[in-house]
């Protein structure tokens, strides 16, 4: 397989890329300078779910298999399968980014390339890469040949340019802006630069709270195309659970190395798969973008705004994107010379990225100046069509699972001085839209938001203002659609806020079992509910005999 035909691999394979620094030197000239024959001296990337990712003295970076100035691997070995999804893999990336291979830390003797590559790929598939890699000796590391490549792997940032690619980690963001201040984006005149962006924010280190993440694959749609059903997995493999990730069980050392073959991977699905509004055309959204804002746009923003358009239309894979992406965002969506249609067709657009795992990058580059929830924040303000349009968009980020994890950061910041964070943000959209009165299309959208809500793990003071704002939904007249929803999620948070969702349930009503009746899957919510609530009157009349 060549790196120009990666598009036609397997989803989910591992793949080691292993390049001679030497480009055929240490071959030929080993025996002389060594008294022994050794075949190169290695450099190696990962590939995964598409991506390179490799170490250098510019820290971890990634970009399309085969993008680096190294050119084609000399070699390709198969290092096996992974069900590690792509969205936990960048994450996993970036924690090791912000940690143990920052940029600094390179060491040509002792941390390099090659410690990365065997790292990662214990991490995905539990087997280490070749001895004949990690163990190269020192003595030839040591020798003439090998310190010449220090200034090479300790200064140069590998990835070929021009080549679509992120770099991770602390001063990941201060390169990339060096990058794109020297030689702008691929294809960009310099002479149409006319504004001086402004510093970008640094990563923060959140992604502590990564969890278990699970495997997204297609979900139908019902039939307004905004739902999906569950679909079961199906799969009979065993699969360990080490450290928060899933992977295949490493079954056996180097020998199971080859040359790269196809290997079947087995989809592996959510069972209960958020409500996305995946119907979105970002092709169409686009050109709206054209015909609306693009004339309000100077050269600069015109061709930040055509990368955008490579990232989720043409869909090329994670890149650089950045804050000067972002900024343009913030000053779009609040600039009150952009039309609504303008602001509309820009959130559709943004609803299509989305639903990308690799939106993740975009979410965050905005930990620092809050772009997208600040302007979010002002739900209450906006036009009712676009109210709408937020609120599909926050519902199409509990796609992808780390950025579903991220509308529920807790992290608070100062906003027209009033605190903000990112999960009481998307907390008061949900209940401004599910309570909207006589608005039954953004109360649709309030039902999905808070339904994908209750797929997620949350605080104990999320899951009481929602359960409270379903509560006063559940008193009026709803579909079995909605009733099974909205019951779901009530469920959900009476187990996260054991004492206090249920004395709300007893406190505001309705009576739930008022629902029964309407099927099969609501009478046994119904009766999931009832139990809990005879639980816990149970539970405080034992406590109350005890003061006694």
């Amino acid at each position: 397989m060549s790196c120009d035909d990666w598009d036609n691999g397997i989803e989910g394979e591992v793949l080691l890329y292993v390049y001679d620094m030497t480009k055929g030197l240490a071959s030929s000239l080993s025996d002389l300078v060594l008294g022994r024959h050794i075949d190169g001296i290695w450099h190696t990337g990962i590939v995964v779910h598409g991506r390179e990712f490799f170490y250098g003295g510019a820290g971890i970076e990634s970009c399309h298999p085969g993008g680096t100035v190294l050119g084609q691997p000399d070699k390709v070995l198969k290092l096996g399968a992974t069900e590690v999804p792509y969205s936990l893999v960048l994450e996993y990336i970036f924690g090791l980014g912000e940690s143990t291979y920052r940029p600094g830390t390179y060491d040509l003797f002792r941390h390099n390339c090659n410690n990365f590559s065997n790292e990662v790929a214990t991490f995905l598939t539990g087997k280490c890469i070749p001895d004949y890699i990690t163990n190269l000796p020192q003595d030839v590391l040591s020798t003439p040949l090998g310190e010449s490549l220090r200034p090479l792997l300790e200064s140069l940032s590998l990835r070929a340019e021009g080549s679509r690619g992120v770099s991770f980690g602390a001063r990941a963001e201060e390169a990339a802006e060096r990058r794109f201040q020297e030689e702008g984006p691929p294809g960009f005149d310099r002479s149409c630069r006319n504004t001086t962006p402004s510093p970008p924010p640094p990563l923060l280190t959140d992604w502590t709270r990564l969890k278990q993440l699970e495997t997204m694959g297609d979900t139908p749609q019902d039939g307004s195309n905004a739902a999906a059903e569950a679909n079961g997995s199906g799969d009979e493999t065993e699969v360990l659970k080490v450290g928060g990730s899933s992977r295949l069980p490493a079954d056996g050392g180097d020998d199971d190395l080859e040359d790269v073959g196809s290997i079947r991977r087995k989809d592996q699905r959510p069972r209960e798969p958020p409500i996305v509004y995946n119907d979105v055309n970002a092709a169409e959204a686009y050109e709206a973008i054209e015909t609306h804002i693009k004339p309000l746009l100077n050269d600069e923003e015109k061709q930040l705004m055509a990368e955008l358009h490579e990232f989720v239309v043409l869909d090329t894979g994670a890149w650089a994107l950045g804050a000067q992406h972002l900024e343009m965002l913030g000053r779009i969506l609040k600039e009150e010379n952009v039309s609504e249609q303008g602001k509309i067709s820009l959130l559709k657009f943004l609803q299509a990225a989305a639903l990308k795992d690799d939106v993740i990058l975009l979410l965050h580059m905005d930990r620092k100046d809050h772009i997208l929830m600040n302007y979010v924040n002002g739900f209450e303000q906006f036009p009712p069509d676009v109210q709408e349009e937020v609120a599909k968009l926050l519902c199409n980020l509990c796609m992808p699972s780390t950025a579903a994890d991220w509308l529920l950061y807790i992290s608070e910041w100062q906003h027209d001085g009033r605190p903000c964070s990112n999960s009481r943000v998307t907390t008061r959209v949900g209940v401004d839209s599910l309570l909207a009165a006589n608005r039954p299309s953004l109360t649709e959208k309030g039902i999905a938001l808070i339904y994908n809500l209750g797929l997620k793990e949350v605080f104990d003071d999320t899951a009481t203002e929602l359960a409270s704002a379903i509560l006063q939904f559940l008193h009026g007249d709803i579909s079995e659609v909605h009733a099974f929803q909205m019951l779901t999620a009530l469920l959900k948070f009476m187990t996260v806020s054991y004492n206090d969702v249920p004395a709300l349930v007893k406190m505001l009503g309705p009576d739930i079992g008022k629902f029964k009746g309407k099927s099969e899957r609501v009478d046994n919510l119904v009766e999931q509910i009832l139990f809990k609530l005879s639980m816990v009157g149970e539970i405080g009349r034992a406590s109350c005999r005890e003061r006694v």
